[in-house]
């Protein structure tokens, strides 16, 4: 209970916080309908891409991702060794974020959007397999791999995203894509949610025997996952690379400009002249 009001406490400071930092300015935009507004990104012939992309991968991602917890805490049996779970899956990204994230943070520039979005998100890929081979005698290590391994791809592959749909939609309607490629996103997670509850409650105890090992339903949603997150990656090969912005200006000293006539000193000619 102590845990869920902490909770409750740092989500309404973090509101106040949030309402200290200042609005950007923005640029004055001609009046559009609202339905001219959202349509306007699916309309973007550049941004079309990202958004199909976005949607086939969330779909992959969650249908194999949102029941893992059950599969860890039940079929892995690590409800039993609940604090070694949480520390593995929760202090093995951070520390692989904190070893690499200087470099993660500089793929981007080194080697462009589209380059780290294809390998966060190669790798990213992977995931699902480390908890296909996993057993209750080995889920620590092999869910703790996949978690430092996945931490740190989903860091790259998120930052790549993140300069991608910020860059590339025009500069006053940036908030408007944003948001879209958002509500895409979680429409698409949605439906993978909805996907895998309903696959595995038509399998229910049903199992296969295949090389001596018993395969689940569970199973079949990593190995699902796997392949539709690693279809969806040939996606990135029609999602353009972001133009750089010029926000920033140079810091370039002006050229020195020649005084006003009334203030000029004397010309050769007036000193000829005296």
């Amino acid at each position: 209970m102590g845990v869920f009001a902490f909770a409750f406490a740092a989500g309404v400071l973090d509101l106040f916080i949030h309402k200290t930092i200042p609005e950007p300015p923005r640029a004055p935009l001609r009046p559009r309908r609202f339905w001219q507004e959202v349509l306007a990104p699916f309309g973007d012939a550049a941004y079309r891409p990202w958004l199909l992309f976005n949607a086939c991968w969330t779909f992959g991602m969650i249908l194999g991702g949102t029941m893992a917890t059950v599969y860890f805490v039940d079929n892995l049996e690590l409800k039993n060794n609940f604090l070694g779970a949480s520390l593995v899956l929760i202090l093995l990204p951070l520390i692989g974020n904190i070893f690499f994230g200087k470099r993660i943070g500089l793929l981007v520039d080194q080697y462009g959007v589209k380059r780290t979005l294809w390998w966060g998100h190669g790798c990213w890929a992977f995931l699902p397999l480390f908890w296909l081979f996993a057993t209750p005698q080995t889920a620590l290590w092999w869910v703790g791999a996949g978690a430092a391994v996945g931490g740190v791809a989903s860091t790259a592959a998120l930052n790549a995203a993140n300069k991608l749909i910020t860059r590339l939609p025009p500069s006053e309607h940036v908030s408007m894509y944003v948001a879209l490629s958002g509500c895409v996103g979680s429409l698409a997670g949605g439906l993978g949610a909805l996907a895998a509850a309903f696959f595995l409650k038509l399998l229910g105890d049903t199992s296969w025997d295949m090389w001596g090992h018993t395969v689940l339903g569970f199973h079949v949603l990593f190995v699902t996952s796997f392949l539709l997150r690693s279809a969806s990656t040939l996606l990135i090969r029609r999602v353009q690379e972001p133009p750089e912005r010029d926000d920033e200006e140079e810091d370039v000293e002006p050229p020195a400009q020649a005084p006003p006539d009334d203030e000029a000193g004397p010309t050769a000619e007036d000193a000829a002249a005296q």
